[in-house]
């Protein structure tokens, strides 16, 4: 699940267009909130949600990241990064009601 605003991807076809980004998505390497997608693509992602969206985005992490093995969010490689695989992993919960 993504947990983010938007995808990466549209932050980047933003950057490659010309276009400002939507508030909210994304901080500049400082921490502060940017529309600038070049900025963007140097800074974090947001949750989607603010502060309710950032603790479900800790719970995939540990459930997809933790126990599956794969690589933590900060520790894999960036998508658009060359041919290495982020490592990422996947995690199935399935509840019968």
């Amino acid at each position: 699940q993504s947990s983010s605003a938007t995808a990466f991807v549209n932050i980047r076809k933003a950057a490659e267009e010309g276009k400002t980004i939507p508030e909210g998505w994304a901080l500049d390497a400082s921490g502060n909130p940017t529309t600038d997608p070049a900025a963007a693509m140097k800074g974090a992602m947001l949750a989607f949600g603010g502060q309710r969206g950032a603790n479900i985005a800790l719970m995939v992490e540990v459930l997809a990241a933790g126990l599956s093995g794969a690589n933590w969010s900060l520790d894999a490689p960036w998508f658009s990064g060359g041919p290495d695989s982020p490592g990422t992993g996947l995690f199935v919960l399935a509840i019968e009601p």
